[in-house]
């Protein structure tokens, strides 16, 4: 994915979704100003999914498991 995250993409998907666009042209609209793999058209299809429930908080579902300790800036 290119030097934007997930957090950038959801809220473009929000507006997608707002102008009632399909999946299919969503994820052409946004990989054509992003990049071709910005996003994959499961990804789309999951966050229509969860927009369509009623989910526009654009933040990530709690996980299972022990949060991690690795300090991602130091990684890069």
């Amino acid at each position: 994915m290119a030097p934007y995250d997930k957090h950038v993409l959801r809220p473009v998907l929000y507006y997608e979704f707002l102008q009632r666009h399909f999946a299919a042209q969503a994820a052409g609209n946004v990989c054509s100003v992003f990049g071709e793999d910005a996003v994959s058209l499961r990804t789309v299809h999951r966050w229509i999914s969860r927009i369509e429930e009623g989910d526009v908080t654009f933040e990530d579902l709690p996980r299972s498991g022990r949060p991690s300790t690795a300090d991602d800036k130091q990684l890069q």
